[in-house]
């Protein structure tokens, strides 16, 4: 999901500006004390709040987007532990090696893995998909 997906296109951007606006006043009237205790009327904000929001359903409409965009983000930094992070895994630097006499030789791989059948195995194969064949001629 993409952050495009969580708002509406079709908004115009003073009406985002405002709600951003109410988005950050409402938060840090219900989570710092300190504006709580400076705000003259925390009745009167929230009315003023409540009157811009009944004045137009587009301002219902971006606060509502907003503000749910302001909730998953708050919920992903309470998360952030449980996310797994990238690590950048360092090569040794090549440059920082001792010089070898010896030239590397072809890497050889090794066939005897549980996984391949024997060689044998593919002739028997072979013969039984044509004696299946030669079957339905021979009778």
């Amino acid at each position: 999901m993409q952050i495009e997906d969580w708002i509406v296109h079709d908004i115009p951007d003073d009406v985002i500006d405002q709600a951003s606006d109410w988005i950050v006043q409402l938060d840090k009237l219900e989570h710092d004390d300190a504006f709580a205790a400076a705000c003259p009327s925390a009745t009167l904000l929230r009315q003023d709040f409540y009157d811009w929001l009944n004045r137009d359903h587009l301002h219902q409409l971006a606060f509502l987007q907003l503000s749910e965009m302001w909730a998953k983000s708050s919920m992903l930094r309470h998360m952030e532990h449980l996310i797994d992070k990238s690590e950048v895994i360092q090569f040794p630097n090549l440059h920082a090696a001792p010089a070898l006499d010896v030239e590397p030789g072809p890497i050889l791989i090794d066939h005897h893995d549980t996984l391949s059948a024997p060689a044998w195995m593919y002739n028997v194969v072979i013969g039984l998909v044509v004696v299946g064949t030669l079957i339905p001629f021979l009778l």
